[in-house]
């Protein structure tokens, strides 16, 4: 069974078994599977889970120039503006001027067509009918990938590392720049990682990447390695996001194990306790002595002692010290 790709019929199949019946608890079997999942991917930093790649698309800054707003609707239109719009949970629109309408950001609910989008909320009553609304759609947010869940980022860079440049900043001095809009080469950006809580998404958190200038040429602009986290089945025959191999099967199905069985007799045992049991056992054990193998070699020591700017022959040498290297 643990050579054979797991999916979630099969593990449905492995619950039942193990339980003697179908599940009482209101959980369904995709839930277990899921909470397995991501137990699984937490418990360790997993090599298996590292090295992931991504090339991230940009999107370009959009203007309204003279944009129609109908209340009824809460809709913005300007024809053809939106053809190349791609929309994302928690984009916005700043509006800047228009007759009637209040000055703000405003949370943009869905693009409609290529000639309207619809506000989250209302520009004013007053606006209603108005034809001269004007405002900018920065589209600063970088969609990430599915089984993205910022365990960690491991590299990042500008896609042409030649003439673009991409650096992690502080969200403090990140907000900073965006507010006082600080001059900067449009093909350097600052970025930062966080999770944005947008009314489209039922009050889940999405993560996404936000850039600074936010203007994009809608290319794949940025390239980022990563560790995945649990990337939940598209249906129930597709295989679990696991190594193809099968060594990690074992685990993973002594996890669901806890997981269904801790749920329906958690007055023998609870989950907790369970877990702490496989953690402290030999199925754990040994999944992650084979996990350790995968990458033997990290290449030449980094940050060592030659590198201590006190210390060393290289920065006695640049610092112009004519001091020859240890014995």
């Amino acid at each position: 069974m643990t050579s054979s790709p797991l999916t979630v019929q099969l593990c449905e199949q492995i619950i039942e078994r193990e339980l003697g019946a179908t599940p009482k608890s209101p959980l369904e079997t995709r839930e277990f599977v899921d909470q397995a999942g991501h137990h699984l991917v937490s418990m360790h930093s997993w090599k298996w889970l590292e090295g992931r790649m991504a090339r991230l698309r940009s999107r370009v800054v959009i203007s309204t120039t003279g944009a129609t707003w109908t209340e009824a609707t809460r809709t913005l239109t300007q024809t053809g503006l939106f053809a190349d719009y791609d929309f994302l949970s928690g984009d916005v629109f700043q509006l800047t001027s228009g007759t009637g309408a209040t000055v703000a950001y405003y949370e943009i609910e869905s693009r409609t067509s290529d000639d309207a989008i619809v506000l989250a909320r209302s520009i004013g009553s007053a606006a209603d009918g108005q034809t001269d609304i004007i405002g900018v759609m920065p589209n600063d947010q970088v969609e990430l990938p599915s089984d993205f869940d910022l365990q960690r980022i491991t590299a990042y860079a500008a896609s042409n590392g030649l003439v673009a440049a991409l650096s992690m900043r502080g969200t403090q001095t990140f907000l900073d720049s965006r507010v006082t809009n600080v001059g900067m080469q449009t093909f350097s950006f600052w970025a930062i990682f966080n999770y944005v809580h947008a009314s489209t998404t039922d009050g889940r958190l999405i993560p996404r990447m936000e850039h600074w200038p936010s203007s994009g040429d809608g290319t794949e602009q940025f390239t980022i390695f990563y560790r995945a986290g649990w990337a939940t089945p598209e249906d129930d025959g597709t295989p679990l996001p696991l190594p193809m191999s099968g060594w990690l099967n074992a685990l993973y199905i002594e996890i669901l194990k806890a997981f269904a069985v801790g749920t329906e007799e958690k007055d023998i045992a609870p989950i907790s306790t369970r877990l702490a049991l496989i953690e402290a056992g030999p199925v754990f054990r040994v999944a992650r002595e084979r996990d350790s193998i995968l990458m033997p070699s990290l290449g030449a020591l980094q940050n060592g002692w030659l590198m201590d700017p006190e210390a060393g022959y290289v920065s006695r040498f640049n610092r112009g010290q004519n001091v020859a290297p240890m014995p």
